[in-house]
This record gives structure tokens, C-alpha cells and sequence, in this order.
């Protein structure tokens, strides 16, 4: 009667695993440049950043799935996609939410030169011809552009009243971007339902509610701290939130006004073109759009 042949011994070499060092591991990528954040490491709350001595961070390229999560529609609405990916290509941002808006440009620039290359097809159309127009634009020359966010040092005064103002972070940003989304949903949908116009208007009227009082509470967050003409500082939030629900007019627009201001101040990412057609020089606003900055590469 035959026997089974004696079963073979199998070997694992766990001579690595045993050391708790990966044979691949010089294989993985690698920092492809370093950053220094134009805040120099200011606005960011304790244990959000590992502070560099140097002002530099390393970035590192993204990684097969870093892109497929950029292919994700939901995640890059709610804001996570850009989270995970900013967090993975540069280790030392350890709550991305928390980034203020004076760094953000540059690190989303910085992980697209790490992953793609320091140029950027970018097209337009020219104001003076209309003609469709294709440029290679270098994106070192937005990295190297001098971001002064000493612009928060100086407060601004109205009414005898004095402010002090911060940058919003990604997590504000996001959420604002997200409320005008649905909000604009919310009164397509209104309008193409089959209802009374009294009943459109009401409808559309508590939309508008919602995102006014959004608003309000976004431009709130902007606002360090308010002076009284007597000298008393307040910073405690609520009684922000609960003097800009109730100033008049006038003060709330200049509020908003100089928040709009130091904004336009930190974001000047003209390109210079000249139209292939026609010879006209002109400027484009270059502005860095999640949904196509990143699969444009690919």
C-alpha cells in the first residue's frame, strides 16, 4: 500500500522580521524637496505641526493610493481627500484641518512639484481675442513668492472699536465651501420643485437664513480680539459671536471688508501670458483647485 510523501518544511526567513526592519524599505519613497511654510510656523495650534528648527519640512511624493483617494468625489467635497494626502506626503502636519490659510497654497503646490514636476499645463482664454491659449506654468515661482502675514500684526480700528484678525484655517474654509455647495443645491432643487411661489420663496428664504448665519460665524472666526475705545480687550468667542450678531451695518461690512482685504493680500497668484494669436499680454488669476490641480498631472 503506498504512502503520502512526508510533507515538506516550509521556511520563512524572519531574520528581518525578527529586527523589525523591511527589506524594502530603501525602496520607499523618498522627500523629493523641502518647504518653508510662509507662516514660518505661526496661526497653528499646539500639536498640529512638528515644528522644524530649520523652518523646512519634507515633502514627499504621493503615493499610488494617495491618488486613487484623490479620485474619490465625496472625499474631495468633505475635505478629507486633501487631509489624508497633505498628512501623508508631508509627516511632520499632524492635523492638516488645522492649516492656515497663509500655508495652504504652498504646501498643495510643494506636493504637486514632489509628485509631478515643477511645471503645470494651465489654459485660458484671452480677453482680448477670445482665443484658447496653453502655457507651461513654472510652479517654484508661486513657492518662492514672498507671503508677508506680518499683514495680521497691524489691527484695524472703526467706530472706536479695535480688531485684531487671524487666518481662517483649511477645516473653516472647507466647511464654507461645502455650506455654498449644498446651499446652492438646496435652492436648484426648491426651485424646480412643483410648489406655490409663496411656498418657493419661503423655502428659499430659510435656506438663505442658514447660510447667513454660516457666514457670520465664519467671519467671526477670523477675529482674534476686539478693543473698546476704553481700552478693554475682549477675546473670549462668545462675546465676539454675540457683538457681531448684533453690530450695525456699517461695522459688520468693514469687518468683513478688511477680512476680504488681508485675503486678496496673501492669495496674488497672477500668471503673465501672452496670447499665441494675437500678441496680447495679460494677466491670469492662477487659482489651485483640488478637483483638477492634482489629476491634471497624471
Amino acid at each position: 500500500m503506498a504512502t503520502e510523501p512526508p510533507m515538506m518544511a516550509t521556511t520563512f526567513n524572519t531574520t528581518n522580521m525578527s529586527t523589525g526592519g523591511n527589506p524594502l524599505s530603501k525602496h520607499f519613497r523618498s522627500p523629493a524637496l523641502q518647504v518653508k511654510l510662509p507662516s514660518a510656523g505661526r496661526f497653528w495650534p499646539v500639536g498640529s505641526l512638528d515644528q522644524s528648527p530649520t523652518g523646512e519640512y519634507s515633502v514627499f511624493p504621493m503615493t499610488a493610493r494617495d491618488e486613487m483617494i484623490f479620485n474619490n468625489p465625496d472625499a474631495l467635497l468633505n475635505g478629507q481627500a486633501v487631509v489624508d494626502v497633505i498628512q501623508s506626503c508631508i509627516p511632520a502636519i499632524k492635523n492638516a484641518w488645522a492649516i492656515p490659510s497663509t500655508d495652504i497654497d504652498s504646501i498643495l503646490i510643494a506636493i504637486r512639484i514632489a509628485s509631478y514636476g515643477e511645471t503645470m499645463d494651465f489654459d485660458s482664454n484671452c480677453p482680448a481675442c477670445s482665443a484658447e491659449n496653453s502655457f507651461g506654468v513654472d510652479l517654484r515661482t508661486f513657492l518662492d513668492r514672498t507671503v508677508d502675514v506680518t499683514v495680521y500684526d497691524t489691527p484695524r480700528s472703526f467706530n472706536g472699536l479695535t480688531f485684531e484678525f487671524r487666518p481662517q484655517d483649511y477645516s473653516t474654509i472647507n466647511k464654507l465651501s461645502m455650506e455654498t455647495f449644498n446651499t446652492q443645491r438646496l435652492i436648484q432643487i426648491a426651485e424646480n420643485e412643483d410648489l406655490e411661489d409663496d411656498d418657493k420663496l419661503a423655502r428659499t428664504n430659510v435656506i438663505f437664513k442658514k447660510m447667513t448665519d454660516f457666514t457670520v460665524g465664519v467671519i467671526t472666526n477670523g477675529i482674534v480680539s476686539i478693543t473698546t475705545a476704553e481700552g478693554q480687550k475682549v477675546d473670549n468667542p462668545q462675546y465676539i459671536d454675540e457683538f457681531m450678531r448684533n453690530c450695525d451695518r456699517k461695522t459688520f461690512d468693514f469687518i468683513q471688508k478688511s477680512i476680504e482685504e488681508i485675503g486678496k493680500i496673501l492669495s496674488s497668484n497672477d500668471v503673465d501670458a501672452k496670447c499665441s494669436d494675437c500678441g496680447h499680454q495679460y494677466n491670469i488669476p492662477f487659482t489651485f483647485d483640488n478637483a483638477n490641480f492634482f489629476a491634471s498631472g497624471s
